[in-house]
């Protein structure tokens, strides 16, 4: 089983590895807020964020198409949700140039916030995603204990992290055992007759699995506390990060609000 297709930059191998975890969370928190805080349809604050974010790649020893490449899904839900923006938010005067949508017309300033409102989930993300890439999962996890978020929505996403690997190695089992069993194109009826019943496997394939999971997790000793094994300690390291991260969001704000 593979455990470190998310997050397998997280080991010690560059400075930014190895930063207190609380830093790099304080400084995640202060980039993100400075890019939800950037206003319609202002672009040009996003490119201090943007400028930090690949200060934060080269620090970590990560490269940048790597990160993007983890982009596209979650930039994808939010493509879709204000995809229809410019055709139904009417706002100044329609631009008769752009085809209509089932009879509504196309309103420019819409989509420009249709594309601001992309960029910024692009910011946001990509400042999350470095975030996930150079910490460990357990201690970040800790650290958001420690910020006394609820301990309930800290299971979850625990027990989802770890689930979501026992479900790809399932499915990486049954896509081989299929392919050694096939020897050509099968019918398009027989393809997805196996598609249906290779699912309901997973489904219950994983459960047991899952089940098992858990089981040794309470024979760990695991009581619904995060426990954290790093020796990391605050030094000026982390206050030079905060006092760069601050000064980014700073003149991402000054650029928001000063053309």
């Amino acid at each position: 089983m593979r455990h470190d297709f998310i997050d397998h930059h997280s080991r010690p191998g560059g400075p930014l590895q190895r930063l207190h975890p609380a830093g790099k969370v304080w400084a995640a928190v202060l980039a993100v807020t400075a890019a939800s805080a950037v206003p319609a349809p202002r672009f040009t604050p996003f490119w201090p964020l943007l400028g930090l974010w690949l200060a934060g790649a080269a620090l970590g020893r990560v490269r940048p198409d790597h990160l993007l490449g983890k982009l596209w899904l979650p930039l994808g839900f939010t493509v879709l949700a204000v995809l229809p923006l410019p055709w139904l938010r009417p706002s100044g005067s329609p631009w008769p140039g752009w085809p209509s949508l089932a009879g509504w017309p196309f309103y420019p300033e819409s989509a420009w916030l249709a594309l601001h409102a992309i960029a910024r989930a692009a910011v946001i993300l990509l400042l999350v995603i470095l975030l996930m890439a150079t910490t460990p999962f357990g201690e970040l996890m800790h650290v958001l204990e420690q910020g006394r978020v609820p301990r309930v929505f800290l299971r979850i996403l625990a027990l989802l992290y770890r689930y979501l690997f026992i479900v790809v190695d399932e499915a990486e089992k049954m896509q081989l055992a299929v392919a050694c069993r096939s020897t050509g194109r099968m019918p398009a009826r027989r393809w997805r007759r196996m598609i249906g019943n290779a699912v309901g496997t997973l489904f219950l394939r994983s459960l047991e699995r899952g089940e098992a999971v858990y089981q040794a997790m309470l024979a760990r000793g695991f009581a619904g506390r995060f426990q954290s094994l790093s020796d990391a300690r605050w030094s000026w390291r982390e206050v030079l990060l905060l006092t760069g991260t601050l000064g980014m969001a700073a003149l991402s704000g000054w650029k928001s609000w000063h053309p």
